[in-house]
């Protein structure tokens, strides 16, 4: 495989993981309110927020299959140049750390501003009731403090696990260079807390050491 495959490959690969992540329908939550007004001639009133439904992935959606074909299609066409990259750089006497730092800035960037956004505007964490759509009857629903936690934990879903597919390939490929070049501290950090591991890896990795040509010994120059 050469620079050219892996270039190609890898930019297949990372539309397919695009479209498919998005295609996720378990990014999506309902939310339900009611008003309530009495007399003759009532006041306008303003709806209240009573319930929010979050949408488990496990009970499938219209997208949610054809999402998680692309997904894993994208895994496969990129996988090969995942793990290339990083061996044709190391066989230059370079390092992949520049698209592995590009690849993990995004991801990581997705998610935190996914995160914050759900914490700032999502109106799920205003409403006392919180349930989880179920395969089977009925949804199993929360109150108060765990209304609050469950509506943070699924909602945030979406975006943490957008973020962690979109750093899949910097996951790979920082995986693949700290394992040939012995970097076993990189390496743990890089597997447990990626994408922002890769990240740092990114940063403040060590840059490999140059191949220099071959000095030919004294007595041969003296010889000569």
């Amino acid at each position: 495989m050469n620079r050219v495959a892996v270039w190609i490959l890898g930019t297949i690969s990372g539309i397919v993981l695009f479209f498919g992540i998005f295609s996720f329908s378990a990014f999506r939550f309902g939310v339900s309110s009611s008003c309530t007004s009495y007399g003759d001639n009532p006041p306008p009133c303003t709806p209240t927020l009573q319930q929010v439904v979050i949408n488990n992935p496990l009970a499938g959606g219209p997208l949610f299959l054809s999402g998680l074909m692309l997904v894993l299609l994208a895994i496969l066409i990129g996988l090969p140049a995942w793990i290339g990259g990083p061996i044709l750089a190391q066989r230059r006497g370079a390092s992949s750390r520049t698209a592995i730092l590009i690849v993990s800035l995004i991801a990581s960037a997705l998610g935190i501003v996914g995160l914050v956004a759900v914490v700032l505007i999502s109106p799920a964490l205003a409403t006392p009731e919180t349930c989880i759509s179920s395969t089977g009857p009925g949804f199993p629903c929360f109150y108060g403090g765990q209304a609050k936690l469950v509506a943070l934990l699924g909602i945030g879903f979406g975006p943490l696990l957008a973020s962690l597919l979109m750093g899949m390939p910097a996951w790979v490929m920082a995986l693949t260079e700290t394992t040939r070049r012995k970097l076993w501290g990189w390496f743990v950090v890089v597997l447990l807390v990626s994408p922002i591991g890769a990240m740092l890896y990114g940063f403040f990795g060590t840059q490999p050491h140059p191949h220099l040509p071959a000095v030919p010994p004294a007595s041969t120059l003296a010889a000569s």
